[in-house]
């Protein structure tokens, strides 16, 4: 979760600079913020390197955060509301103003 922690810090990108915003803005709103993770156990696997193959432990957590996003979209035949970049639509004005701003004061 770091990585929301620290979307106001360093240079952070457009969906979690706004995600962080817009979770900000619920929260002072009222409500209410649930956390569930799934899991999956790493898995033993072949990776290559420059010479050989290794045997390492991985974890798939982007296919993971896809087939959730298709599970999702599936059963609510869009998004969630907040997955602009998914839906096609764009980042709420005033808040990628902000996210310019951030990096203006920033980089000077």
């Amino acid at each position: 979760m770091s990585f929301y922690v620290n979307a106001m810090q360093g240079s952070p990108g457009v969906p979690r600079f706004v995600l962080h915003l817009l979770i900000e803005k619920a929260l002072q709103m009222g409500s209410a913020v649930d956390l569930y993770m799934i899991t999956s156990p790493p898995v033993l696997a072949p990776v290559n390197g420059l010479f050989k193959k290794h045997k390492l432990e991985v974890a798939s957590f982007k296919e993971m955060e896809d087939i959730c996003k298709k599970d999702y979209y599936d059963k609510e035949d869009c998004f969630p509301d907040w997955n602009f970049q998914e839906n096609g639509t764009p980042y709420p004005p005033e808040l990628a103003r902000r996210h310019n701003a951030y990096h203006n004061k920033r980089l000077g």
